[in-house]
């Protein structure tokens, strides 16, 4: 191989290598720089409008006075059919809504606006539409000095039903290794747990237990 030859590639190598270099350098100034003219407000506000859960500010009195666009998708409502409600009297299935009486003299504390504590409650769509809720609050004061109280939803519906499917096999697994096929009756597994604690308790009482085997012939 002419020398020559070799020694063009390699320079037109480090060439073009220098020139991805400095044009993706050049890409994260510019990128760094378009955002230059944006606050911390604004960059909040970006974030809380693009955020996958619902986040809603109450005053202390738990009216509403602010939804980001992920909330009204969790209910279903526009925000100004929303704000200057109570979260309790449109998200709460019908029977579980508190009467007005109770809904005027709901106040946020610490002690329901705790942001550890993620409580998990049924709630409703607009269009009638249940769903499991994970609502977690926490208070915070703003510049003018009063208190508010800010949600944070999430549909976790499919969760909770994958828990509830997995519980109710675990409760037929269980059952079907303690009942036998055919008759249904309880097998040798749980007769030997109901003598274990037959037992247990008769050493404990110092009595006795008695056993009567009754024997079906021709049954297996």
């Amino acid at each position: 191989v002419d020398p020559l030859i070799t020694v063009t590639a390699v320079i037109l190598m480090v060439a073009i290598g220098l020139a991805a270099l400095w044009r993706r350098r050049n890409q994260r100034s510019a990128s760094v720089r378009s955002f230059d003219h944006l606050n911390d407000d604004q960059f909040a506000r970006i974030a809380c409008q693009q955020a996958n859960d619902g986040l809603v500010v109450m005053d202390m009195n738990g009216i509403i006075q602010w939804v980001n666009p992920a909330y009204c998708r969790l209910f279903g409502y526009e925000a100004a059919e929303m704000i200057g409600r109570n979260p309790r009297s449109f998200a709460l299935l019908p029977d579980a809504r508190p009467d007005p009486a109770a809904l005027d003299a709901f106040r946020l504390d610490q002690t329901v606006a705790d942001p550890q504590n993620r409580e998990l409650v049924e709630n409703i769509r607009k269009d009638g539409t249940v769903f499991w809720n994970e609502i977690s609050i926490s208070l915070h004061t703003t510049w003018s000095g009063d208190q508010c109280g800010v949600a944070v939803c999430r549909d976790v519906t499919a969760s909770v039903e994958r828990e509830k499917q997995l519980e109710a096999t675990s409760r037929e697994l269980a059952y079907i290794a303690a009942h036998d096929d055919l008759t249904g009756v309880a097998n040798r597994t749980q007769l030997s747990q109901f003598m274990d604690a037959a037992l247990y308790s008769a050493r404990r009482q110092k009595s006795a237990v008695g056993v009567l085997h009754v024997d079906l012939d021709y049954l297996k």
